[in-house]
């Protein structure tokens, strides 16, 4: 009687996977995601420039727009949990405005900026005239 046994074909087998693997599996999955995030959206961007007649050729403006489009990877990078160059700099050198926003007028929210723009300004005056002496 045992004869007549068919054994499960092995490649049917379901193996559970481990933690890790499935860990690093998704996080290449999630970078494969915000790359192709930023892919899109800086080829909207560049086009759009272009539509606005921005000269897109220059060699300057290639300087330029790879620092945004890097900006833009770590602002992607970060909704994913994913780490960046940049991240530590930006946490460093970007301030955001403490307060709730959205109970405020157009105009005290200009008159924030503006007294932020005037505190840099400030700043940077006190830079130079530091290296000029």
């Amino acid at each position: 009687m045992t004869d007549k046994v068919i054994e499960f074909p092995k490649s049917k087998v379901v193996r559970e996977v481990p933690e890790e693997i499935h860990k690093e599996r998704q996080a290449k999955a999630d970078m494969k995601q915000a790359d192709t995030i930023v892919d899109e959206v800086a080829g909207l961007m560049i086009t759009e420039l272009d539509n606005y007649f921005v000269d897109v050729t220059n060699k300057q403006f290639g300087k330029d727009i790879i620092l945004v489009v890097d900006a833009l990877k770590a602002a992607v990078y970060r909704s994913y949990g994913i780490d960046h160059h940049l991240h530590p700099f930006i946490d460093e050198n970007v301030k955001l405005i403490e307060g709730d926003i959205e109970g405020m007028t157009k105009e005290e929210i200009k008159e924030k900026i503006e007294n932020i723009m005037l505190e840099l300004s400030k700043a940077k005056d006190s830079i130079d005239s530091e290296e000029e002496e």
